[in-house]
């Protein structure tokens, strides 16, 4: 896991409910020669996760928000925000932590894209995990040099 094959191209998993805003980033990043897929809900994540295409992932690219989707088992039904929401940083705490099954290396490079600026709960919680935030605004050059460098240091300790 970890290392791409000469012929393969890294895979990046992109998981946001924001399937437009998805869709600009699929089509940049590949077309600067990465593989994509993405995915709005954590359902279908975590059955990506557990699939054997997953070992294949270089970096997992998660929303910090996402929409409550319908048929979410535990615990995602359980850890949701104020607003009935469930966060990418659950499912960064369970790759991190070896939990549900998933096919990942726990130490797979996770950047958390969001829109949220000056929200210390949100920091709070996320500095206990081993993992990049960036936000939404950042430009798309940009995220994909974070994207290439994580992938190259990954590979180079992998």
């Amino acid at each position: 896991m970890g290392k791409n094959n000469s012929d393969r191209k890294p895979l990046v998993l992109c998981v946001d409910d924001d399937i437009d805003h998805f869709e600009i980033i699929e089509r940049f990043l590949g077309e600067s020669g990465f593989d994509v897929v993405t995915l709005n809900e954590i359902e279908q994540a975590l059955d990506f996760l557990k699939s054997s295409e997953a070992e294949r992932v270089s970096v997992i690219l998660l929303d910090s928000i996402m929409a409550y989707g319908y048929g979410l088992n535990p615990p995602y039904n359980k850890r949701v925000t104020n607003d009935g929401r469930h966060t990418g940083l659950c499912l960064a705490k369970d790759i991190r932590e070896g939990r549900r099954n998933i096919r990942v290396r726990p130490d797979i490079p996770i950047i958390i894209y969001t829109n949220i600026r000056n929200d210390n709960g949100f920091k709070e919680k996320a500095k206990n995990i081993d993992l990049e935030i960036l936000h939404k605004s950042t430009s798309i050059g940009d995220l994909k040099k974070k994207i290439q460098s994580l992938v190259n240091k990954w590979d180079y300790q992998n």
